[in-house]
């Protein structure tokens, strides 16, 4: 198996692995979406007077954000990027069909990027660009789409591993909790009790989990 490099992330924590293959769907998006997959630009033209421009691009990801439908993705994949907003856009849907998300089903998430370097003495570079250009890359949308750093808040934001595990936790307290879930709830509270907020944000998830980490460090 190959071996991660650290490299420091937003939060100055190291980064791993990133995972391989199609995303999970949840439940919910499952019902909604049964194969879910970006489409084929095959036989999809624009509708007519309609313009290809990076701005109907980026009015189009807004309605994406509240609706996650094959028509406006089909909509965006027929319509031409004519600049790095719009060619942004159309990346984000890559990453969305790759990435798994959170709770909301829309948040990209990468836990891949705050695991604990399996060997630190001897690290792989292959992986440490792996997760450098995942982060790299999502710093450059959101200065181009500012919507996107929102939807990347768990991989970019200073308190980027604070956010990731907060969302951890709460995807593992939907529905039936399994002994696997429950393990990996503990693992999410040790690492917010370890990791240092940067901003209110991250202050605000260590808070709330500030009484449940006390007891898991008590133990």
């Amino acid at each position: 198996m190959p071996k991660a490099i650290p490299i420091l992330s937003p939060t100055g924590k190291k980064l791993s692995r990133i995972v391989r293959g199609h995303k999970k769907l949840s439940p919910r998006r499952q019902k909604q979406s049964t194969g879910r997959k970006i489409l084929s630009p095959v036989d999809q033209k624009l509708s007519p007077g309609q313009n290809s421009t990076d701005a109907k691009l980026v009015a189009l990801f807004d309605d994406w954000i509240l609706d996650q439908s094959h028509e406006i993705e089909k909509e965006i994949i027929a319509t031409p990027a004519t600049g790095a907003a719009g060619a942004y856009v159309k990346s984000h849907l890559v990453w969305y069909s790759r990435l798994n998300c959170g709770p909301d089903d829309i948040t990209l998430r990468c836990p891949e990027l705050f695991e604990e370097d399996p060997d630190p003495d001897d690290p792989d570079e292959y992986e440490w660009m792996r997760g450098a250009i995942v982060v790299s890359h999502f710093r450059d949308a959101a200065r181009h789409v500012p919507k996107i750093a929102e939807l990347a808040a768990p991989i970019i934001h200073d308190d980027a591993i604070l956010i990731d595990a907060d969302l951890e936790i709460q995807q593992c307290r939907r529905g039936s909790r399994t002994p696997e879930d429950d393990a990996s709830i503990l693992r999410m509270l040790a690492r917010i009790a370890k990791a240092p907020a940067k901003t209110p944000r991250g202050e605000a998830i260590k808070t709330k989990y500030a009484v449940a980490a006390d007891l898991l460090a008590a133990a």
